[in-house]
């Protein structure tokens, strides 16, 4: 069926629906930010330390350069190689059944990581953006191999062009994101051709009682909850 962007994208998630609405909300905006932070966060990173060191207070500026004085790579080869590192280490967690292949995954990040930085291979901030990445990405399953495009897309073009590259990238990623259909459905729809029913259930999530009516373009039947009224009592008169 049809698919709005909440689900393509998807910011809901069956879990949503058996808990209460303000925790279903946060939970959604979380994975937005988790979805973004993924894609954006290793790029903006070698923009900031790669080309556009004033965009950083002084402090955290002379942090960052003493933290990379003794690595012999530049900024983007250390990240690539450190995604690819972390990427290798989350498939083996995988495919190693049991709780052995969540240990392989978490030790072997931080004994790795560790060894990295005191051999002065990479960086200790460098370690921190990639892990971080790395974590956000598992917020949405679904989005596993798109995020990882996007990432791998938006770090070549931050890497070669700088900010201009970055923001280059984020706009494409956008178009595309808006030039998307399920079923030759826009999933971007509006608001206001998606009907009210749209917003009780899309980044934010009403409580049960207000959710009555489904989106129109998606069903026919627009009633979700039939409401019953109050049986009256017999001659016909309230009491």
């Amino acid at each position: 069926m049809p698919g709005r962007i909440t689900s393509i994208v998807p910011l809901d998630m069956q879990l949503d629906y058996y808990v209460g609405n303000l925790y279903a909300t946060y939970a959604r905006l979380l994975r937005m930010m988790s979805t973004f932070f993924a894609i954006a966060v290793p790029a903006a990173f070698i923009v900031v330390v790669g080309y556009h060191h004033e965009l950083l207070p002084e402090g955290l500026m002379l942090a960052f350069a003493k933290a990379r004085q003794n690595v012999p790579l530049p900024a983007a080869i250390e990240c690539f190689f450190m995604i690819i590192l972390f990427d290798i280490l989350r498939e083996t967690g995988v495919r190693t059944p049991g709780y052995v292949g969540q240990a392989v995954g978490f030790v072997g990040g931080i004994i790795i990581g560790q060894s990295a930085v005191e051999a002065n291979l990479v960086a200790a901030p460098m370690v921190i953006v990639v892990a971080f990445a790395g974590i956000t990405i598992i917020m949405v399953p679904r989005l596993t191999m798109a995020s990882l495009a996007a990432r791998y897309g938006t770090l070549l073009a931050a890497s070669f062009f700088g900010l201009p590259g970055f923001i280059l990238a984020l706009s494409v990623l956008v178009i595309h994101v808006l030039s998307l259909k399920s079923f030759s459905v826009p999933v971007c729809l509006t608001a206001k051709k998606l009907g009210g029913a749209s917003r009780q259930d899309g980044l934010l999530r009403t409580p049960w009682p207000k959710m009555v009516r489904r989106t129109e373009p998606f069903s026919e039947n627009l009633v979700r909850v039939q409401t019953q009224e109050a049986p009256k009592p017999e001659g016909g008169k309230d009491a």
